[in-house]
């Protein structure tokens, strides 16, 4: 089910977050509460690719710290947020217990499993979305280029 106002409070986070318009408390405030509401996966999913984007440490700014490819993945879960689109990928193990076992062969086998499903669920490259197609559309729809300014 897609959860319409968290997941715009969720994109207008992102937005903010990347624009230096809010603060990190305020992002990660907001998207904790899409991460709690247990109707969109999108949501849980979001925070939790998003949480590696940054550090307790100070206020990263996005803009420096991140490759082309983790600004382009920001872009696409921005996009992601704005789309009506469910979310069709199976759970990650992006932050979870059984991650930090994964050197124990039971569970290396069931991560690697894991990750096979993740890896069938569409194409990874344009993850969250399903297909290059779904995220063009999506773009074109909200008129939408880039959080980043070129530099």
């Amino acid at each position: 089910m897609v959860d319409r106002g968290a997941r715009l409070q969720a994109a207008a986070a992102i937005k903010g977050i990347v624009g230096q318009q809010i603060s990190w408390d305020k992002y990660e405030e907001t998207m904790l509460l899409g991460y709690s509401a247990p109707d969109d996966r999108a949501l849980r999913a979001a925070y939790t690719y998003l949480w590696f984007c940054y550090s307790d440490f100070g206020e990263t700014v996005l803009a420096d710290t991140l490759t082309a490819e983790g600004k382009a993945a920001v872009d696409r879960w921005y996009a992601f947020l704005l789309s009506d689109l469910e979310y069709p990928w199976p759970e990650s193990e992006l932050m979870s217990f059984l991650g930090l076992l994964r050197w124990l062969p039971p569970v290396k086998r069931c991560l690697e499993r894991r990750a096979a499903a993740f890896k069938a669920a569409g194409d990874v490259n344009t993850w969250p979305f399903v297909s290059i197609e779904d995220y063009q559309r999506v773009k074109a729809q909200a008129q939408f280029t880039s959080l980043f300014r070129e530099s």
